[in-house]
């Protein structure tokens, strides 16, 4: 094999090396920013410090992000279908 193929062979190795390390910080970022949410969805609908949503505190929640998205959903909710 040529020098020049083997160089641009370690080349190559070498960009899909960074790709994957930018990658793998990217996913990271990522991550740490999601489990940010999920802590922050907890300490403002977990009432009770359980460590869980029970069915009023998911309630809030899931009115509060339809809100977020869709607008008015207070008076579409059923509570029926939600129980």
């Amino acid at each position: 094999m040529s020098q020049f193929k083997t160089d641009e062979k370690l080349k190559k190795k070498k960009s899909a090396k960074i790709l994957k390390t930018e990658l793998t910080e990217k996913e990271q970022e990522k991550n740490e920013y999601e489990k940010a949410m999920i802590n922050q969805i907890w300490e403002l609908y977990d009432e009770d410090k359980n460590g869980t949503l029970d069915q009023e505190e998911t309630k809030r929640f899931m009115i509060d992000y339809l809100e977020m998205v869709d607008g008015d959903v207070k008076n579409q909710f059923d509570d029926e279908v939600f129980n």
